[in-house]
């Protein structure tokens, strides 16, 4: 199966590298794309049959699916999810650390992914807080700060 980079892809969408998680996502969905109709086509015959709910996995284990067949048809909607919702957005990196910053005018919000980072590890600043927690950052500032001066607080995280 061609899925196991599928968290990484949840971090990209995340952060801001849209592309990235776009094209993990298609891997998914074209690995899995042959054996999930016939899964689904399983599974709408038994809920037909099925009289109370709570009979539906004693059916669907008779009829053949088991939960490998569930977590393959749920990694296909996830990664069809995370195809449908990535947008054009572009993250930016220095050194180790991909982030993306949204300024709305009064509060600037910063998230980003580090690779070598572990641990749990929070600053305050003056006017906000960053948060890094085994590599996913996040951080909020009120007011105007420049971003070469939030990137330098996160690196001495």
């Amino acid at each position: 199966m061609d899925c196991e980079k599928i968290s990484l892809a949840l971090i990209y969408l995340w952060i801001g590298e849209s592309n990235d998680a776009k094209d993990i996502a298609k891997n998914c969905i074209e690995t899995l794309r042959d054996s999930i109709t016939d899964i689904r086509e399983k599974i709408k015959e038994v809920k037909i049959k099925v009289e109370d709910e709570y009979l539906l996995p004693y059916y669907l284990r008779n009829e053949g699916i088991n939960s490998d067949d569930l977590v393959k048809l749920g990694l296909y909607e996830l990664a069809r999810r995370i195809q449908l919702f990535s947008g054009d957005l572009k993250s930016k990196e220095y050194n180790s650390i991909k982030y993306s910053i949204i300024n709305n005018g009064y509060k600037v919000v910063i998230k980003g992914f580090c690779k070598d980072c572990n641990g749990y590890k929070f600053k305050e600043l003056k006017n906000g807080f960053i948060v890094q927690l085994d590599g996913l950052i996040y951080g909020e500032v009120i007011g105007n700060i420049r971003e070469e001066d939030l990137i330098k607080e996160i690196k001495s995280l």
